[in-house]
């Protein structure tokens, strides 16, 4: 439901009562069968579009978010954030893998980077919400676990086609640019002028 509190809630089946979320009172005979995570800090349902090879940012945007403390992490295509681990080839500026990566930026938009994709393909970008950690209490810190990073904030596609997507009469979704180098599109994204 639209009220349904930031955080990370068990989603249970039950053979008496079908699928139910953990919280009230649960059916003996419930089992976990995931974790549903409920946000409103993230935007999501972006597609980034970068070339291979070449240092460049993925920017997140949204509300109220922290740039020394809010992490992505790079996955390959056909993972599922809050399961898949890192993606290999995909490095930060210093050489390291893009592995719960922070970011610079303001409480609306975060840009992590330079990050260079070594090969052309499929990638998610996954987030790491601190609020689903509120009220539990862990003897770690957060957002250090893949399983942390439970968001997908959407789908990166790394190839050659950037300099065609600049071109207006080859996209059908709004673009701009990202600081250093690539598109950040989605439906609701106000294009840049001179796009």
């Amino acid at each position: 439901p639209g009220d349904t509190p930031v955080g990370r809630y068990s989603l249970c089946f039950s053979t008496s009562s079908g699928l139910s979320f953990a919280g009230g009172e649960a059916p003996v005979d419930a089992v976990v069968v995931g974790t549903l995570f409920v946000t409103n800090r993230v935007d999501v349902g972006r597609t980034y579009v970068v070339a291979p090879g070449v240092p460049q940012s993925l920017e997140v945007t949204g509300e109220r978010l922290v740039p020394a403390e809010d992490r992505v992490m790079v996955i390959p295509g056909q993972e599922s954030c809050g399961v898949g681990a890192a993606a290999a080839g995909v490095m930060t500026e210093g050489g390291g893998a893009v592995q719960h990566v922070a970011a610079q930026g303001t409480a609306t938009h975060l840009d992590f980077g330079p990050i260079t994709f070594a090969d052309g393909g499929t990638y998610k970008l996954c987030f790491c919400d601190r609020a689903f950690f509120d009220g539990y209490s862990q003897a770690r810190e957060h957002c250090t676990e893949d399983a942390d990073f439970a968001v997908e904030v959407g789908v990166v596609q790394v190839s050659g086609l950037e300099c065609m997507l600049n071109n207006p009469r080859h996209r059908r979704i709004s673009c701009r640019p990202m600081a250093l180098g690539g598109l950040r599109c989605g439906d609701d994204i106000v294009p840049h002028p001179w796009m």
